[in-house]
């Protein structure tokens, strides 16, 4: 296992742990929402879940959705991959799946027996989860995103020491993970959305240098996503592990924001 690959195995589940004693501690921060002084800091696809049900547009919330929609434009799915609760867990699931019920498992190669949804379907998947809030008023992004199920559970369990029955909807994202690639595009409200506003790809990733690159494929297989840095940056599906970087021997790859001189995919 590599350095950066050893400090976020320990980094994520400290995430966590911060996450439940700010519970406990009663500290007005969860993964949803965040308050600093009169800015908060809202969740994109709770930002847009309010605006669908109201019909109407909360101003007092705009500038923290702007502030958080430019940071996912720069830094992509870094949140994913080192900070949301929801996903550490469900890797955790997936873990046990795989050790239980090996036959079904949901790495099982090769991927390609498996749906693999793009950034196209993603659009189409919030398009519709938008459009049913507008039409029938439901908080269905609320209801069944992972990030928000988590944080409802946290807060319940150190409030009144109980969990919520929703807390077993975590287990749907192990049970699609048997039909579907989720490694590209996640099938989670907030994941969709990030995967979305940071989908142009002028942020920072991992690029690679094309004459530096020696087609070892090392980057590939270090990759949680599936991705082949050296071929292709794609900012839907990265999470910014980062493990592409310190997996490349020959220092090909490199983190940084898009340059108009670089080739598209580098």
């Amino acid at each position: 296992m590599t350095g950066i690959a050893r400090f976020r195995k320990i980094f994520r589940p400290g995430v966590l742990a911060f996450f439940c004693l700010a519970a406990f501690l009663g500290w007005a921060i969860n993964a949803c929402c965040l308050k600093i002084g009169y800015l908060r800091l809202v969740c994109p696809a709770g930002f847009l879940e309010i605006v669908a049900i109201r019909r109407s547009v909360p101003w007092r919330l705009v500038p923290g959705f702007v502030f958080v929609a430019f940071a996912i434009f720069f830094a992509g799915r870094a949140w994913c991959g080192w900070f949301c609760q929801a996903s550490f867990i469900s890797e955790k699931m997936n873990g046990v799946a795989k050790g239980k019920v090996p036959a079904l498992c949901p790495s099982r190669k090769p991927h390609t027996a498996l749906l693999t949804p793009g950034a196209g379907d993603a659009a189409a998947i919030m398009a519709g989860l938008f459009a049913g809030m507008l039409v029938f008023g439901f908080p269905l992004l609320c209801i069944f995103c992972p990030v928000g199920i988590v944080s409802r559970n946290i807060i319940s369990f150190a409030s009144s020491w109980c969990l919520r029955f929703d807390l077993a909807l975590l287990a749907l994202p192990v049970l699609l993970a048997l039909f579907i690639d989720m490694r590209r595009v996640p099938l989670c409200p907030a994941g969709l959305t990030r995967a979305l506003l940071s989908a142009p790809e002028k942020g920072m990733m991992p690029r690679t240098n094309p004459e530096l690159c020696i087609g070892c494929g090392r980057c590939r297989e270090a990759c949680p996503s599936g991705l082949n840095p050296g071929m292709h940056a794609d900012a839907a599906a990265c999470v910014m592990c980062l493990h592409c970087i310190e997996a490349c021997p020959a220092g090909a790859i490199s983190l940084r924001a898009h340059c108009g001189r670089c080739k598209k995919g580098h």
